[in-house]
């Protein structure tokens, strides 16, 4: 499965959970290799286990399946249409013994097709027969990801979960496994819209957004098919909803980007991922912060008399991953810095500045110039006075003279 390692400056056309599965496979090569070699044994007991201990399978013709009667005829539907290479797929349909679990979720196993329904789910009432066939079908359309490109994109899931048992409480891959099931939520409606007439539900996706921006934990699907529904149809914004407005914006903008025909893949990055910041990150954020730390530090230290040896050891702390720091894989420095950001960069130079006592002045003048070059100035200013504990008239004779004592000392690189 080994491939070219993609890096951030070209990503930008993959979803999510593709980018993500290129900077795993290179930043966790022992997990990766561990769960790749799980996918390709077969050995899904844990899936299978999930599915004799939480559900119980429906038999085409069943008196007793009642609702879920219909559910296989559709499943015969849809498969030639999103997995046209799908004649033989054995399916499976159960019925989920838990009242809370979603109307319909698949539980993967590699050339099976294994789904589970929730008959007592509130969602039945607000679902006319073209919304059963389309939560289905973003279940297939899963099924028809995860099994493509080798697995590629079922043992990238399988890896986020390891590392989340290896690493307890992170929430940078917390987070990254949230995302994951999104951007693949985004491929499916994408898929879908593509193959089926009818607009997709954009279930997982939205379901997932509209539960983070409302307070009440106890939301329930049917809830929120009913309050999208309002959402996407009302046109009096009164009607709409509390915190309504962002889905109805993530509803229309996904709407009009799934229906294009002309692209590829959907750049899910801007539903997915916020600008750049230091706190509520994924694995890939985490990763361009890296990266722009270490662009930003070496634009810094071009000077070869800011090479010191105090300097370069200190310098050596700042690590990304091997095969994403490649000549020209930078990424773009951002045009708004966030507060958080922007104190991280000036302290980032502060601690550069201060590194050498022996050039500490003239590091100082340098880390002007080159704050004001990122707008940074008036922060990095207020700090100096504040962390240093530098006097207004010192430090206000370094910036005065910065140009001439950077160029006594080497000069800047250009």
């Amino acid at each position: 499965m080994n491939q070219s390692p993609v890096s951030a400056a070209n990503t930008n056309g993959l979803h999510w959970f593709e980018a993500a599965s290129f900077h795993l496979e290179s930043e966790y090569p022992g997990v990766w290799e561990e769960q790749l070699a799980a996918f390709q044994s077969g050995l899904f007991d844990n899936a299978r286990m999930q599915l004799l201990t939480s559900a119980t399978r429906i038999e085409p013709g069943d008196p007793e399946s009642g609702s879920e009667a219909g559910l296989y005829a559709h499943i015969e539907e849809l498969l030639p249409l999103l997995i046209p290479e799908s004649t033989d797929l054995p399916v499976a349909l159960y019925r989920s013994h838990q009242p809370e679990a979603p109307f319909t979720q698949l539980v993967f196993v590699p050339g099976e097709l294994h789904l589970v329904v929730n008959a007592q789910s509130d969602a039945q009432k607000h679902l006319l027969d073209k919304h059963t066939r389309q939560f289905l079908a973003v279940e297939v359309g899963a099924f028809a990801r995860m099994s493509v490109d080798q697995g590629r994109t079922a043992v990238t899931r399988l890896v986020l979960t390891s590392l989340l048992t290896q690493t307890s409480q992170d929430e940078v891959v917390r987070r990254s496994i949230q995302n994951f099931h999104r951007s693949l939520a985004i491929w499916c409606d994408q898929h879908v819209a593509r193959t089926l007439e009818d607009a997709p539900l954009h279930r997982a996706f939205l379901f997932d957004l509209y539960r983070s921006e409302i307070e009440n934990p106890g939301i329930t699907e049917g809830t929120i098919i009913k309050d999208l529904s309002t959402i996407t149809s009302s046109q009096d914004p009164g009607s709409i909803p509390a915190s309504g407005s962002r889905i109805l914006a993530a509803t229309t903008n996904l709407s009009g980007e799934m229906i294009d025909q002309s692209s590829d893949a959907l750049c899910d990055s801007p539903f997915l991922q916020p600008p750049l910041q230091l706190s509520g990150i994924d694995l890939l954020q985490r990763r361009d912060l890296g990266l722009l730390t270490i662009q930003f530090l070496d634009e810094f230290l071009k000077p070869s008399w800011l090479q010191t040896p105090l300097i370069r050891s200190w310098r050596g702390e700042f690590r990304v991953g091997s095969n994403d720091l490649t000549p020209g894989t930078g990424i773009p420095w951002p045009e708004v810095l966030s507060d958080e950001l922007r104190t991280y960069f000036c302290s980032l130079l502060l601690d550069a500045a201060t590194c050498d006592p022996e050039i500490s002045e003239a590091a100082l003048a340098a880390s002007f110039l080159f704050a004001e070059s990122r707008g940074l100035s008036e922060l990095l200013r207020q700090m100096v006075s504040n962390d240093l504990k530098l006097g207004k008239r010192a430090r206000q004779k370094i910036e005065d003279n910065a140009s001439s004592i950077v160029e006594a000392a080497g000069g800047l690189a250009t």
